[in-house]
């Protein structure tokens, strides 16, 4: 409960902390119903996941990145030197916003989503 209690905050940006209190509890509440096992391999999968990098540089398709520029869990720095590897990159900074624009902005989210369809279609 500890962990939970500090890292769940972490994922959120400084306004959402302030403005979507509830979203954040509720978030909280759920991350609380996860069994430790559970936790464990979870963190332990992220931490021994193999490097994707090539993966990015080969693409022959276009890759979406929306970037919380409050993220503390994928550092804005890093995810913009990541979409500068494919080819063809869609690109959003979303400011105020921590790792869980789902959440956060949520609105924002599903119109850069929904427009990045609709590109993808008419390739």
């Amino acid at each position: 409960a500890v962990f939970i209690k500090a890292m769940v905050p972490n994922l959120y940006g400084a306004k959402a902390k302030t403005e979507q209190q509830d979203e954040l509890m509720m978030h909280i509440d759920m991350a609380l119903q996860i069994p430790a096992i559970s936790l464990q391999a979870y963190y332990r999968a992220m931490i021994e996941r193999p490097d994707r990098t090539a993966v990015l540089i080969s693409a022959n398709f276009p890759v979406q990145f929306i970037i919380g520029m409050e993220d503390n869990a994928v550092l804005p720095a890093d995810a913009i030197a990541q979409s500068a590897l494919p080819v063809i990159s869609d690109v959003h900074l979303l400011p105020q916003v921590g790792h869980t624009s789902m959440i956060e902005a949520t609105g924002e989210l599903n119109s850069m989503i929904n427009s990045f369809c609709k590109y993808l279609l008419k390739r």
